[in-house]
């Protein structure tokens, strides 16, 4: 295979054919403003959270064009993310076809979806775990323009991992990019955690979405009514967690979280990051009982 097409007669020099014809659609939540376009611009959605098939799909090199063509050269991890694994869970999109194309079409939700779950809500973090917590931020910031950041120096969840009694001690730091909130994890101690593999190294990367709700435990019934399994629940004075996987799409846990005025909390942050002028870029605030 060359460049989408398919040599016959085992010479690239023979006549091609391509194997399939693939379509691009663009998609979005049913509650998001784009779905009551006709035609997309997407130099005007350079901001937006988009997932794009990884290299080695077919789609990938139409979805890279498209988007070089509107001028977005390359775009945040919540601009343009290559994550297959997510794909799946992405649920009640509606499909609108690129402007060339008409007559849009509805992808029909799957069970358990829960991407835009009546009760949950739409997302409100994404969660990455990462190695050195200052160079992310540093990188966050050059990279992708984020900030400001609040660094929580010595966090620690106390609460049950795969059954297992455990503490887990972090670094967190906290950012805005337009609604979501963008949470960066440095693991601190060597214990078994939902951030560390089977052989204890961090799972760097994309690690979570999570959702803020209410009442943590139906939350939680609700989930694992749908299919999902609880893996971590855990708190600490100001907060309750826990974090779910779906054995159908392995990869990216689901976090569910109470904590009294925390919805407060990501709404200052959202308004404070859209307000942003760059000024002190990062706060720090240690949690540890000896700090207080």
């Amino acid at each position: 295979m060359a460049n989408g097409y398919v040599a016959l007669g085992g010479s690239p020099g023979n006549c091609r054919r391509a194997p399939f014809e693939d379509e691009m659609s663009f998609a979005a939540p049913i509650d998001s403003p784009y779905v009551q376009r006709d035609t997309i611009d997407l130099a005007a959605c350079r901001d937006a959270p988009f997932v794009s098939l990884g290299e080695g799909f077919a789609a990938h090199r139409g979805f890279t064009e498209a988007f070089r063509a509107a001028g977005v050269t390359r775009a945040s991890p919540f601009g343009w993310h290559e994550a297959p694994a997510l794909l799946p869970s992405w649920p009640s999109f509606i499909a609108r076809r690129m402007p060339h194309r008409t007559a849009p079409r509805a992808l029909a939700p799957r069970h358990g979806d829960t991407m835009n779950d009546p009760v949950l809500g739409p997302i409100d973090q994404l969660g990455y775990v990462v190695a050195d917590l200052d160079r992310s931020i540093a990188r966050w910031r050059v990279r992708h323009d984020a900030g400001p950041w609040t660094v929580f120096r010595n966090v620690r969840l106390d609460g049950r991992y795969l059954g297992e009694a455990v503490t887990v001690t972090m670094d967190v730091g906290l950012a805005y990019r337009g609604d979501l909130q963008i949470e960066l994890i440095h693991v601190t101690n060597d214990g078994p955690s939902p951030y560390r593999d089977t052989h204890g190294q961090p799972l760097a990367g994309l690690h979570h979405v999570a959702w803020v709700v209410d009442d943590l435990d139906a939350a939680v019934a609700r989930l694992t009514a749908r299919g999902l399994r609880v893996v971590f629940e855990a708190r600490n004075p100001g907060t309750r967690v826990a974090y779910l996987d779906d054995a159908d799409d392995p990869g990216v846990r689901v976090e569910v979280i109470e904590g009294a005025g925390m919805r407060n909390m990501i709404a200052h942050g959202i308004a404070e990051a859209r307000a942003w002028d760059g000024a002190d870029p990062v706060r720090i605030i240690d949690t540890s009982p000896a700090a207080a």
